[in-house]
């Protein structure tokens, strides 16, 4: 008797995505512990939706809503979670755990990004490129992003691998909760690094970044913000409020998010830079599931036709990735079975 194909053999799989990166991956209630939490909105709940729908795929999702951005992507190897998404840029050194062992491993890409500066509509002009930061901006950054890291390439204080350059400065807070600070500077001895995948121990809790060239500007962590009234929950808010009262002079981010932060603002906020390179977005599984890693990856060329469907055409057709999932069956009928 012939064989079935894997993917005709059903499986359940516990899929955590990231609760606030509205519209790539959201929860209708951003709010934990709320009913709506766990419930996924966006492009890449809407491809989701769109593998567990293919007739015959055999994969289901069961959504768990995830708060906190740090090391998503490494929840695939612990106990519980099959596969991470949520706007996760593709890069190597995502997949070592905190032992540098191989960890997980990411899926085909389905969504590029591109990095940009949101900033206001009065300083649009001034700071139309990357080059016009000076030493007397601040830039805005979220902790471990690739929008921190490609930003302090192009700033000079890291190198492509994430090294940071000899006299770079970070003030660290204290986490104890009393608000003290200390400062740690990069020298050759210490090689401290700050890349997708992480950064060195002593750089947990950094608030601010000083690069060796007074000419550059300074970094800032929002996601350290609390203290001043920023609402983290709320992405869009938290970086008008700090564009607002003048915390930073800019938000590097990638152009999803800058622009629909700009979009809200009405004319208060514009996206003045768009980085020229080009990031590719996926999702993980454990290092060792070969099996989810497959049946992903030949769901994902299916409905992103091999590349050519993507972010751009869900916006402009929300049921693009629904009617693909539709045509699969047509495509790909079942084999005949006899014995």
């Amino acid at each position: 008797m012939a064989s079935e194909p894997p993917e005709s053999i059903e499986r359940n799989v516990n899929l955590a995505f990231y609760a606030h990166y509205p519209p790539v991956s959201s929860s209708a209630d951003s709010h934990l512990g709320t009913a709506g939490f766990d419930q996924h909105l966006g492009y890449e709940a809407d491809l989701l939706d769109a593998v567990e729908a293919m007739p015959g795929f055999g994969l289901t999702f069961q959504r768990r809503g995830i708060d906190d951005w740090a090391d998503i992507w490494l929840l695939p190897a612990a106990d519980g979670i099959d596969i991470a998404c949520g706007g996760i840029t593709i890069d190597p050194q995502r997949t070592r755990g905190p032992d540098g062992e191989p960890a997980v491993r990411f899926t085909d890409g389905h969504i590029e990004f591109r990095q940009s500066l949101l900033v206001r509509a009065a300083d649009a002009d001034r700071l139309a490129a990357y080059e016009s930061l000076d030493g007397g901006d601040a830039v805005g950054v979220q902790t471990a992003t690739t929008g921190e890291s490609r930003l302090l390439q192009l700033i000079g204080a890291a190198d492509e691998h994430g090294r940071l350059a000899d006299r770079t400065r970070v003030m660290i807070e204290a986490d104890d909760g009393s608000g003290d600070q200390h400062t740690v500077e990069a020298t050759g001895a210490n090689s401290l690094w700050i890349n997708p995948g992480g950064s060195s121990a002593e750089l947990a809790g950094r608030v601010r970044l000083i690069p060796p060239d007074p000419s550059k500007p300074e970094v800032v962590y929002l996601d350290r913000l609390g203290a001043s009234g920023l609402d983290t929950a709320d992405t869009s808010e938290s970086q008008l409020e700090a564009l607002r009262n003048g915390t930073v002079d800019a938000i590097a981010q990638g152009i999803v998010e800058t622009t629909a932060t700009a979009a809200a603002s009405g004319d208060e906020l514009v996206v003045s830079v768009v980085d020229q390179q080009v990031e590719i977005g996926g999702c993980t599984v454990a290092a060792d599931d070969t099996d989810l890693a497959d049946r992903m990856n030949r769901a994902l060329r299916w409905l992103t036709d091999d590349g050519s469907v993507g972010f751009a055409d869900w916006v402009d057709d929300p049921d693009v990735f629904a009617e693909r999932a539709a045509s699969w069956a047509e495509a790909n009928p079942a084999p005949e079975t006899g014995s």
